[in-house]
């Protein structure tokens, strides 16, 4: 079959028309389209300066879901919305925009914004974040806290890998999770082993000025307002607020403690009126001090010694002051000695218990 164009049967139609099968005749094509096919609208490419968008030629493509190739429009690649070109992205159908191109996930240092399916820049010097706002790491010499980066920890909070982590109630303050700086009212700091408690450990005691619990002296088993003022001792015995070998004079030891003996005991043993030495003016007797000694003893070198019987009192063993009752053997005191029987020239005196001279001129008598 052939198409008759100007004055010439053709078997193909020359550039710039088309053929026309209803009538056999090569028709002129749109004066945009150099070349079209079926119809003179139906473009396959388009004379300058028209694009081919589709089958018509425009002076620009319709939309921005297309980029120009050559005299042509053609439609972005997916994932790319819009796009400058096949690599060149504007925005994305799905992902996120980022660099003329459409990601699954945002870059280390972007975030990636729903609003706009963009990948956005994280602020305030984050090195990860979910948000303007909300940062999730920081760069090296920086730390997260609050979801932000800080050149330091506040106080309350230690570091660790790089995060702020708060202290552990009761630490106000710390340098990890289990070591204390400082801690809240009403508790004491300990350094050693770095806690806050509510009453110091045994061996320690409470400084009520800088609020910690500092070690009692080594003597010390516990103690109280310094560290020398003991309650208790270690292996040693507390004399007032001080650990000692021994007790001193006045004090005897009971239950790792020097207690002191009751007056008028110098010295005790065992008990606080368990004595054995007295002071200035008494004398001891069966570990007791008193001002006299009893009947049947006298005074020696501060201690009551027995008389020797029949002596009631006496100065010295032998040497008596008056004279025990007895009713089958009474005695009489004559000198320093009792007698069952006065010398010549005195009576036995039943009221003295005493052998009383004679009245003159008797040599002998009876009362």
């Amino acid at each position: 079959m052939g198409y008759f164009s100007n004055g010439s049967c053709l078997t193909i139609c020359p550039t710039g028309t088309f053929q026309n099968n209803l009538n056999n005749l090569c028709q002129a094509c749109d004066a945009k389209c150099s070349s079209c096919e079926g119809s003179s609208t139906y473009c396959l490419s388009c004379n300058s300066p028209y694009l081919l968008f589709g089958s018509s030629c425009q002076s620009s493509c319709l939309s921005t879901l297309y980029y120009v190739e050559g005299s042509s429009c053609q439609m972005c690649v997916s994932p790319c919305l819009q796009c400058l070109n096949k690599t060149v992205c504007i925005s994305c159908i799905s992902g996120f925009f980022y660099n003329s191109s459409c990601l699954s996930t945002c870059p280390s240092g972007y975030f990636a914004d729903s609003s706009d399916l963009t990948c956005k820049i994280c602020q305030n010097g984050c090195l990860s974040c979910l948000s303007q706002t909300i940062c999730l790491s920081c760069p090296n010499q920086t730390f997260l806290y609050s979801y932000s980066c800080v050149s330091s920890c506040v106080s309350g909070t230690y570091s660790s890998n790089s995060i702020c982590m708060t202290c552990i109630q009761p630490c106000s303050s710390c340098t990890n999770s289990t070591y204390c700086l400082t801690c809240s009212i009403g508790y004491l700091s300990q350094l050693s082993p770095g806690t806050c408690l509510s009453s110091c450990e045994l061996t320690y005691y409470a400084q009520n000025t800088s609020l910690t619990c500092e070690k009692c002296s080594g003597s010390c088993l516990t103690c109280s307002g310094s560290a020398t003022s003991c309650l208790s001792c270690n292996n040693l015995l507390l004399l007032g607020q001080t650990c000692v070998s021994s007790c001193s004079k006045g004090y005897y030891s009971s239950e790792g403690m020097c207690l002191g003996c009751a007056f008028p005991c110098l010295s005790c043993d065992m008990q606080d009126y368990n004595c054995t030495s007295c002071q200035l003016d008494y004398i001891l007797v069966n570990y007791d001090c008193i001002t006299d000694c009893p009947a049947f003893n006298f005074l020696s070198n501060g201690t009551c010694s027995a008389c020797l019987y029949p002596c009631l009192t006496c100065s010295a063993a032998s040497s008596c002051l008056s004279c025990a009752i007895n009713a089958s053997s009474q005695t009489y005191l004559s000198g320093t000695q009792c007698l069952t029987t006065c010398p010549s020239g005195y009576y036995a005196d039943s009221t003295s218990v005493s052998c009383v001279n004679c009245s003159y001129p008797c040599s002998t008598c009876t009362s």
